[in-house]
């Protein structure tokens, strides 16, 4: 009888792991098509990945072997690699979002307003004091009584600057400046020379510029806003360079959950600078405002010292990495030594490219309108104070981080089942990420002094953007897995043309003119950006790897190049 039960245990327990098995080969084919199928691209030399003399640089082979045998169980070295690199992704944003709630203390005074009257009940923000007046119509949302507007955004031992709305978004946006520059060069210097000097070059001169920042706001506006222009063109070399590195370190069908985790790493560097940033700035700790840059810049440089330690660029370079993981990644991931050109007369007649552009383009414009604008939307209008404010301005993006970790999983769950085809996930996500933001957005105009409303809509707004990251920032590898990197740096230094262009009209907008009526102007036009850009995308966009991509398709078109010439 125990002989019989020990035997049906041991017949379950393999059934379930044959169907576990079996479930996970469905996902691989359902999101890359055969689950057997090994993309190697292998060099001319016989290097990376495995090639053997020479031969096609851009030669596929599509095997049945054993290499999920090679996957090492537990903590790898792949995923130290990942980590680290996530927590790079939140120091790079935290220096780069943080002065958007340090301009809130930084600022003398609210040129918009003149001190009024507020109760000392909501300094600590509870909200109830701007909700208790309800609507405020078209114009400026009134407060309570007792203390003055000027308690709100800061600590009067703190330094400040006179600086207006028009000056106040000059000074946000010199940080685009920069970084449209680099992106482009980030990607392309990661491919030629990797990824590891490049993340690090970028990441150490960030943190340098952020302990310099409190020196330079000090001396000049001038000097000040040099050194945002000097960050943004640091820190675009960073993320193409992060995609290239993770092609390198993560195997294709694990690239959804990895990804995610890496790039939700810029939406936790959110929540931490503002709120971080925000109680820093109420402080007298190391002045109040200049302890954010000193705090992150210090941070940032630590993390240089562990990437330059422990990282490696490949794994065949790597002197402690276990074998058998060794030869899971070689056997998985893309290597190639071979020096690629760009095809971009062919890339800039993809339409699936232009959808993708466009499309990075409104998202863009919505990210950056609220990173950069939310937190003095709360200061200016619904009366928040600088420490509360930090907090209030980070809930969207905690809950944004939630929001795109559990729709990711379900994603996956529906694709691995079947339900889904990846262009359906795309247009999906996309649909969540442009259309319920524009919606909302519409809902703000309903609010009006309604601080408690205001804040659940805008939570609501920003958090289901997260949706995007199993959407639009999975398009650049849907349709060119060769020049991924370099497809999103492209896309992404057109579309953080958005990031100087949106606070500099939100400050046209709302200059001298801190109004229910503004701000409404400001939240509909985010609705339209929205609306028009993801229509577009859902027109346009493609799961396939296209021809300007695609080995044996971009041979035939340089043939016919070649025999039309």
């Amino acid at each position: 009888m125990n002989m019989d039960k020990h035997t049906y245990v041991q017949t379950r327990l393999e059934k379930k792991e044959e169907e576990e098995e079996e479930e996970e080969e469905e996902e691989v084919k359902c999101l890359y098509g055969d689950p057997c199928a090994v993309v190697v691209v292998k060099g001319g030399d016989g290097g990376g990945g495995g090639g053997d003399g020479g031969g096609d640089p851009f030669s596929v082979t599509t095997t049945a072997t054993d290499e999920t045998k090679f996957m090492k169980k537990g903590w790898g070295t792949r995923h130290t690699v990942v980590t680290l690199t996530c927590a790079g992704v939140i120091l790079l944003s935290m220096t780069r979002y943080s002065l958007s709630i340090v301009i809130v203390s930084m600022v003398a005074h609210p040129h918009a307003h003149t001190p009024t009257p507020i109760s000392a009940h909501d300094l600590e923000v509870t909200g109830e004091g701007a909700a208790a007046v309800g609507g405020g119509g078209g114009g400026t949302c009134p407060a309570p009584v007792n203390v003055t507007t000027s308690d709100l955004s800061w600590n009067d031992t703190n330094q400040r600057f006179e600086w207006d709305e028009r000056a106040q978004g000059l000074i946000l946006g010199a940080y685009y400046y920069g970084n449209v520059l680099t992106n482009i060069l980030g990607g392309r210097m990661a491919e030629r020379t990797g990824s590891k000097p490049v993340i690090l070059l970028g990441m150490l001169l960030s943190s340098l510029l952020s302990l310099l920042s409190p020196l330079a706001a000090s001396l000049s506006t001038n000097f000040f806003i040099g050194v945002r222009l000097c960050l943004g063109f640091a820190q675009g070399l960073v993320m193409p360079a992060v995609s290239r590195c993770l092609v390198v370190w993560v195997p294709p069908y694990k690239r959804s959950k990895y990804n995610t985790i890496v790039f939700i790493g810029s939406e936790i560097g959110i929540v931490l600078s503002l709120s971080i940033g925000g109680w820093l700035c109420s402080q007298t700790f190391l002045g109040g405002w200049p302890a954010v840059f000193y705090m992150f810049g210090g941070a940032g440089v630590v993390w240089c010292v562990l990437w330059g330690l422990l990282i490696y660029e490949t794994p065949d370079t790597h002197p402690n990495i276990a074998s058998e993981e060794k030869k899971y990644l070689l056997a998985h991931c893309v290597f190639s030594k071979e020096k690629l050109g760009v095809p971009w007369v062919k890339v800039l007649r993809c339409l699936p490219f232009w959808a993708i552009t466009i499309m990075h383009i409104g998202h863009n414009w919505g990210y950056y309108t609220f990173v950069s604008e939310l937190p003095v939307y709360l200061s200016n209008m619904q009366h928040f104070s600088i420490k509360s404010n930090g907090l209030l301005s980070a809930l969207p993006y905690l809950i944004k981080t939630t929001f795109a970790l559990l729709f990711s999983l379900l994603i996956d769950r529906a694709t691995a089942k079947g339900k889904l085809s990846v262009l359906s996930v795309r247009r999906i996500a996309m649909c969540v990420a442009s259309y319920l933001p524009a919606a909302a957005l519409i809902g703000m105009c309903f609010v009006g002094c309604d601080s408690v409303a205001a804040v659940v809509v805008m939570s609501a707004a920003v958090g289901v953007t997260g949706s995007a990251f199993c959407g639009l920032f999975c398009s650049h590898q849907d349709i060119a897995p060769h020049f991924a990197g370099t497809i999103y740096g492209v896309t992404n230094s057109l579309a953080n043309i958005t990031g100087f262009i949106a606070p500099g009209v939100v400050g046209m907008i709302t200059f001298e003119n801190q109004t229910v009526t503004a701000w409404n102007t400001v939240f509909l036009m985010s609705t339209l950006v929205y609306v028009v850009t993801c229509t577009f995308y859902i027109a346009l966009i493609s799961d396939q790897v296209q021809p300007f991509d695609s080995p044996t398709q971009r041979k035939c078109l340089e043939e016919e190049e070649k025999g039309g010439h």
